[in-house]
């Protein structure tokens, strides 16, 4: 077969008629798919970086549905407000002191004794998807450990042992006492080596000033770093903006 032979076969095939109603069908299929199902698709190239932190504020509302509904007794937990909340901030310095804050938080003590506190929100002021990232952990934070954990119940009684200490800990010397924001706190050290035997590497003075009556919550601290000369160099602090009590207290 040659190419004018093949030109005439082709010549006569012909493609079946396309229904009026087609580009109507498909267009209106189109629209669907760009508006309902497909809209979750587009939605990360459409929204603004904003906007993905509402997405994830909105994610953050499901789990919290979700925990509810698998683990009843924490219901009461998030709807109780906590006997008190602490706003502060988390201060870096650089080499030369000049200070940036790096991150506003509130929190509240542990009074279960599972940690020693409990972030209810943080935001880094250079750093939106860490700010992200910290809406969920702090959700994760405040799922209550079920009544029937023996280790909570070693860690309850711990936790009240601490608090008869006035925040007094065998790992931490107390170095004395002072008052901030009103509250009296224990202020009490301890080092920090990079290496065993804490003759090589660097050193860490770290110190806290620790409330008893807000849970042994520390209201403050500073880490400083050992220098060549034998001083030290403050390279974090934490400082305490506000605390509220809540009415039912």
């Amino acid at each position: 077969m040659n190419d004018n032979e093949l030109d005439e076969i082709l010549g006569q095939w012909k493609t079946p008629a396309v229904r009026k109603a087609w580009s109507t069908d498909l267009r209106d299929a189109l629209n669907a798919l760009e508006h309902g199902r497909g809209f979750f698709r587009w939605l990360p190239r459409l929204m603004p970086v904003a906007g993905k932190g509402l997405l994830a504020t909105a994610g953050a509302g499901v789990f919290l549905v979700a925990v509810a509904a698998a683990f009843p007794q924490s219901s009461a937990w998030f709807s109780t407000p906590p006997p008190y909340t602490v706003d502060a901030e988390n201060i870096r310095y650089s080499d030369n002191g000049t200070p940036r804050i790096e991150e506003y938080f509130t929190a509240t003590a542990d009074y279960s004794g599972r940690k020693s506190e409990i972030v209810l929100s943080a935001t880094y002021p250079d750093d939106l998807h860490r700010t992200i990232h910290a809406l969920f952990m702090q959700l994760f934070d405040r799922i209550p450990w079920l009544p029937d954990d023996n280790s909570a119940t070693i860690a309850k009684a711990r936790f009240t042992a601490y608090l008869k200490s006035n925040c007094a800990a065998p790992e931490r010397f107390t170095i004395g006492n002072e008052t901030v924001l009103d509250h009296r706190t224990t202020v009490s050290q301890n080092i920090a080596t990079e290496s065993p035997d804490g003759k090589t590497g660097k050193v860490w003075r770290l110190t806290y000033w620790r409330a008893p009556d807000l849970g042994c919550f520390t209201l403050k601290n500073t880490t400083e770093v050992r220098q060549p000369d034998g001083t030290f160099l403050l390279t974090q602090e934490r400082r305490p903006l506000k605390v509220t009590t809540s009415r039912r207290q």
